[in-house]
């Protein structure tokens, strides 16, 4: 399942928005779609999250589960 690093202010309402650089790699490298699975990280909590919608700029995911890991990951 692939990982992407977000911003904590991208985290909100239980939902998670992607834009960018990640907006491209999911609709164009990995040519995912509605419905298709990722984890999200933010610096101290990793979220299971579903492919919600993309629409022209932005890929808005729902998570699903926080997922329990013990890793900090540095974001910058």
């Amino acid at each position: 399942m692939q990982r992407y690093f977000v911003n904590p202010s991208n985290v909100f309402d239980n939902k998670i928005i992607i834009s960018d650089s990640d907006y491209h790699h999911i609709t164009k490298v990995m040519r995912m779609k509605d419905g298709d699975n990722v984890i999200c990280c933010d610096g101290t909590s990793s979220y299971k999250c579903v492919i919600s919608q993309i629409t022209t700029n932005e890929v808005v995911l729902e998570i699903i589960e926080t997922l329990d890991e013990k890793r900090n990951y540095p974001l910058k």
